[in-house]
């Protein structure tokens, strides 16, 4: 993530978003991860790493009482 586009020293927070595959229902991106990085100078750089459960890919099932877990294709998408 590269954090230190400015003149100023600053942090940034990496967004990890999933999208379920159309035909579930749910909504369009789902916040699963985030996290800070550290105070970086300008031009500085740092990586994150993110982490996915076996829960982020599951629904509430309503009819079950439990979670239930969802197959097909999802999408990932990260932000700041």
């Amino acid at each position: 993530l590269h954090a230190g586009s400015g003149t100023s020293i600053g942090a940034e927070v990496a967004q990890l978003y999933l999208a379920f595959p159309p035909e579930v229902g749910e909504p369009p991106l789902q916040l699963k991860g985030f996290k800070k990085t550290e105070l970086l100078p300008p031009g500085a750089s740092q990586e994150i790493l993110l982490s996915l459960r076996p829960r982020d890919f599951s629904i509430w099932d309503s009819a079950k009482h439990a979670w239930s877990r969802v197959h097909g294709q999802f999408q990932l998408a990260v932000g700041s």
